[in-house]
């Protein structure tokens, strides 16, 4: 009989724990996408304030991004003029903010249907403590209570267990896109460079998609998947080192961006953006470390939080049977 009560209990348990991590991680979609909102109304007014002679941002739809460059900058004299900059800088951050709120709503729409009403988990809870103050009321031994504390500590270890194993894929997904992105990087060759498509007289138009192209677009999906980790991990490291690397996380997009334009004024290749890469690939191991360093801990103390529980079933069936028995 008590090991029906105390599954039952673990369940519940688990459930409140559940819906409580689900519900911040749904307000956390919701603030990433107000803030998303904010930023496209934000950078839609900026366009809308730029002009640029002898530029229509037309023309260059569905072309790569060295052709978007050339045809912003027209000459390589332009590059210090700031209405240029801005141009590219906010369509690249227009696009990415997009593909944020694409992501975000899904995200939202999908968990929403799933996460249960505050009033169901708060009279779930309820119902829990009332179980456990009966079945201490009934059962005046001690090994009732420690039994119950087992439960709730499985029950939290359990859930922990999964919403790690969630942390470990998410960065793992982040590793990989930012494994693609640092490839396509290694691959790109002369951005930037001027004298290498005037002086052979290319058509800018028709300058086929390059490394940077093929970065760019991985970088949409990084962009969104960095903040999902970024929620996963927050809590887990309190140490100064993790914690650092966790806020490397931050504004990942708008420094990406920053570092590609960077680099084509100075030619540096693709320098600055390759090291901001590289940098995030570190951080992301880091964390993915520490993240599975906790997760073995944490099994071996689910491990030992379920036994510990079980025995005291054990225990309090003998008991219950002892007392039976003297009737």
């Amino acid at each position: 009989m008590f090991k029906e009560i105390a599954g039952q209990l673990t369940e519940a348990q688990k459930e409140i724990i559940w819906q409580g991590s689900q519900m911040a991680f749904l307000q956390m979609l919701r603030t990433e996408l107000k803030a998303e909102l904010k930023k496209k109304k934000k950078v839609q007014t900026a366009l809308s304030k730029l002009s640029i002679p002898d530029f229509d941002p037309s023309l260059y739809e569905g072309h790569g991004l060295k052709t978007f460059f050339y045809g912003v900058f027209k000459e390589q004299k332009n590059e210090s003029e700031k209405s240029r900059q801005n141009m590219l800088r906010n369509t690249l951050i227009a696009r990415a903010n997009e593909k944020a709120l694409h992501v975000f709503g899904d995200d939202i729409a999908r968990l929403e249907s799933k996460v249960k009403p505050a009033k169901e988990i708060r009279d779930l809870a309820k119902l829990i403590k009332k179980i456990k103050t009966a079945t201490q009321k009934r059962y005046d031994y001690l090994e009732v209570a420690t039994m119950l504390q087992f439960i709730d500590q499985t029950a939290e270890l359990e859930i922990a267990r999964v919403l790690l194993d969630e942390s470990l894929a998410q960065g793992t997904e982040l590793r990989k896109r930012l494994g693609a992105v640092s490839r396509a990087l290694k691959s790109e060759q002369n951005w930037g460079s001027w004298e290498l498509f005037f002086s052979k007289k290319v058509d800018v138009e028709n300058i086929p998609p390059s490394g940077v192209d093929q970065a760019f677009e991985e970088i949409l999906e990084v962009d969104v998947l960095v903040r999902k980790f970024q929620f996963y991990v927050k809590d887990y490291f309190n140490n100064r080192d993790m914690t650092l690397h966790t806020e490397y996380l931050v504004s990942f997009v708008d420094e990406f961006v920053h570092s590609m334009l960077i680099d084509w004024m100075f030619e540096s290749k693709i320098k600055a953006t390759f090291s901001r890469i590289s940098q995030l690939l570190n951080s992301v191991d880091m964390l993915l470390y520490g993240l599975n360093t906790l997760s073995v801990r944490n099994r071996n103390e689910l491990a030992l939080s379920q036994t510990e529980r079980d025995a005291r079933i054990a225990r309090i069936g003998e008991f219950i049977k002892e007392q039976e028995a003297k009737k």
